[in-house]
């Protein structure tokens, strides 16, 4: 039986390989959904409830990401009076998703952090999509549109108010329906 670290590490390294298989166009974007899905559901791990690790904020991150896709991608086919509570849930898997980057910026763990705006082609989204990355750790993208976090990053120093292309950029370009191989 695997400890929990083992699990987690295993996770990680099953995300890893997924964002692999998408960088090489090996998976589409609702394929890449997919997989982190049926990941999360064959590992049946629950989020943490106190994120001490940035490895934990990780997983919890993808974990919330991962359940707001898959609602939306469910809430596509609901009837129309079911579509309330579908919003409902995807909001609040993405304010949890949300709770993460605050509790994983609050870890004392001297990472270097850089947060800016991103260029996007969603006029919605544009000086509003927040993109925070690790530079120093490999894969680590976190995005976010809430102004709490915005408030955060700035007081930390570590927001720089240029838009800059994501380092993901084909990723939050492309819908869900789109291929991208």
């Amino acid at each position: 039986m695997l400890s929990e670290r083992d699990k987690l590490r295993r996770v990680l390294a099953e995300r890893n390989r997924l964002i692999d298989k998408l960088d090489r166009r090996l998976l589409t974007k609702e394929e890449f959904h997919s997989e982190n899905y049926r990941t999360l559901c064959r590992w049946q791990m629950k989020p943490y409830p106190v994120i001490r690790s940035l490895e934990e904020g990780i997983y919890n991150y993808q974990y919330y990401n991962t359940l707001a896709k898959e609602w939306q991608r469910r809430a596509g086919c609901a009837p129309e009076k079911n579509r309330t509570r579908f919003v409902r849930e995807i909001r609040n898997f993405f304010c949890m998703k949300d709770a993460c980057i605050l509790q994983m910026l609050q870890l004392d763990q001297n990472e270097r952090i850089e947060a800016y705006f991103v260029h996007t082609a969603s006029i919605g989204l544009r000086n509003r999509l927040l993109e925070i990355v690790y530079p120093d750790r490999e894969k680590i993208v976190l995005h976010t549109l809430s102004p709490d976090i915005l408030q955060t990053v700035q007081r930390m120093g570590v927001f720089t108010a240029t838009i800059r292309r994501s380092r993901i950029h084909d990723y939050i370009n492309t819908r869900e329906t789109e291929e991208v191989r």
